[in-house]
């Protein structure tokens, strides 16, 4: 995994050695059949192969929306991996959720899944600690986040996905990779616009009016 990233940070896609399957791609010619993959490497491959829990796979995703989108990623994990009707706000016991907001003993990014309700919502985090959420709105399903999201954060195994049609920066393929810290699988379906995107595709340049103002008084 490091090499891969290494390389991605100079510009560069390598076709690495993976002995021990640190990195896996994963080709997919459509958005619909890489949200298949996903599911099979969350709900399957991953454990069965390299002994990676599913509780320990997060799902990053480029975007939001789309079949290979971070909704729908969601939605499937949690059919296969936790069905309910959403009886606590949308959410079940054992559902993998993301913070949004801070509070005591968390903060926005953090994951974790959903252990019970009382006075508010019991989130066990990654690490292990059991906090309580009282803001039933700064909960989010997590089994698939976006990499804005994923930033900052580190899980065991990652499924980076990478959806067609979708501009890939190399500072998204970066950040993708190098949030895991035994695995990561990259699901490709954009048919070459990944390997194009980290060659030739930097972070958008933001811009503020601060320049404007100070012209102008």
């Amino acid at each position: 995994m490091a090499v891969l990233a290494r390389a991605v940070a100079e510009g560069d896609w390598l076709e690495v050695e993976a002995p021990d399957r640190e990195v896996v791609r994963v080709p997919a010619a459509s958005g619909e059949e890489a949200a298949h993959r996903v599911t099979q490497l969350v709900t399957d491959s991953i454990p069965r192969a390299l002994g990676i829990g599913s509780d320990q796979v997060q799902v990053i995703t480029c975007r939001e929306d789309g079949p290979a989108g971070a909704r729908a990623l969601n939605a499937a994990c949690k059919e296969r991996l936790n069905p309910g009707p959403g009886a606590h706000g949308g959410f079940d016991v054992g559902d993998r959720v993301v913070l949004t907001a801070g509070g005591p003993g968390y903060g926005p990014g953090d994951t974790g899944h959903l252990r019970g309700v009382s006075e508010g919502a019991v989130i066990e985090l990654t690490d292990g600690t059991r906090v309580t959420v009282t803001d039933p709105s700064a909960l989010r399903p997590g089994w698939a986040v976006s990499v804005a999201v994923a930033h900052g954060s580190r899980w065991p195994a990652v499924v980076a996905v990478f959806p067609p049609q979708v501009p890939v920066s190399r500072p998204q393929a970066y950040t993708a990779l190098t949030r895991a810290t035994r695995h990561v699988s990259v699901v490709d379906a954009t048919d070459g616009a990944l390997e194009t995107g980290v060659r030739e595709t930097l972070a958008p340049d933001r811009t503020t009016r601060l320049a404007l103002i100070l012209r102008t008084g």
